[in-house]
């Protein structure tokens, strides 16, 4: 049965269609109404849910069982094996996949904002199509793997683009050139290279972009066979610097994948992609704890879940990694 609203409204149309079938001499205009700007709303104090809702997920996973496994082991492992085929798949690539003419319309016409008040001219972009010299694309076909946490960019720069302007990037972190963010050890395809040699176009098994040529290291076929194993691990500790004797890799993240050198029972031993002095690439063994990294697949359990999700909760999320946050 209708609703009353709903009978209200029907009866409110009826009435309207009816006056309009009527004489046509009368013509009833509405006063102008007064415009008047719309009240700020101001949000304070603390969301309802967080103070209804447990912001734990280990205690979500402990009502539904923390060491149930809901993922049997055979399913899991099989899950793994096309999950490392995926990972490893622009080592398999021989061409692009990604067309000239997709890369070079995103050049076309200035849009967005580069903070809170510097619009992006169309100037500046023909100058970044200039640099990206897409006459020649693609120029390389080359394999490579990134060297440090990095971000994935729609256009040659680091410089953002925000859809409004944005006095405080970390109030807003959406910078719309950010296609994507790419873990250290992440295997890619080179496909083109810009004119100031700042810039490499890469295609990687999430997204396609420009990444800076100091964070990806070009790789041989022996450094490809050396680096893969057998076993793999995965990261679960956030914010995980990297440190080897000669290199610095910055930070990684969770879900980050690297081949296991060594597995015991306190210690799991990673294998790093570096680059040594300015040019040389070599791999590095990194020891983690039990705490910092675990062999994949990781059995798929509540508990399992709910600690690296933890360490997520409050944690600002740029979209796709952009200014530093945490990419979903």
């Amino acid at each position: 049965m209708p609703s009353v609203s709903f009978m209200r409204i029907a009866a409110l149309i009826l009435c309207l269609a009816l006056a309009g079938c009527g004489s046509k001499k009368t013509q009833v205009t509405p006063p102008p109404r007064e415009k008047s700007p719309a009240p700020a709303v101001m949000i304070t104090g603390e969301l309802h849910d967080f103070q209804k809702i447990p912001q734990d997920l280990a205690f979500f996973a402990q009502k539904t069982g923390s060491d149930k496994r809901l993922v049997s082991s055979v399913e899991q492992n099989a899950l793994k094996e096309g999950f490392i085929s995926i990972f490893f798949r622009a080592w398999d690539m021989t061409s692009p996949d990604v067309s000239k003419s997709y890369v070079e319309k995103l050049f076309r016409r200035a849009r967005g904002y580069k903070d809170a008040t510097t619009l992006w001219t169309q100037m500046e972009w023909d100058q970044m199509l200039n640099n990206a010299n897409m006459a020649s694309f693609p120029s390389l076909r080359r394999k490579g793997i990134t060297l440090r946490h990095t971000g994935l960019r729609e256009l040659p720069t680091a410089t953002p683009r925000f859809d409004k302007p944005t006095p405080v990037p970390l109030e807003y972190p959406f910078d719309y050139f950010q296609q994507s963010a790419l873990a250290l050890g992440t295997p890619v395809f080179v496909t083109h290279q810009t004119r100031d040699r700042q810039w490499y176009y890469v295609e990687s098994s999430v997204a396609a972009g420009w990444i800076p040529v100091r964070d990806i290291g070009l790789v041989s076929e022996a450094f490809i066979n050396d680096y893969k194993s057998l076993n793999y691990a995965t990261i679960i500790q956030e914010k995980l610097p990297i440190n080897t004797a000669s290199a610095d890799s910055g930070q990684v993240h969770i879900g980050a994948v690297f081949p296991v050198e060594q597995n015991n029972a306190e210690n799991i031993v990673l294998r790093i992609p570096v680059r040594r002095a300015s040019t040389t690439l070599d791999i590095a063994t990194v020891s983690f704890s039990k705490a910092q990294a675990a062999l994949l697949p990781i059995p798929f359990r509540p508990g399992n879940m709910a600690r690296p999700g933890n360490q997520m909760l409050g944690r600002r999320d740029g979209g796709v990694g952009a200014l530093g946050c945490r990419y979903s």
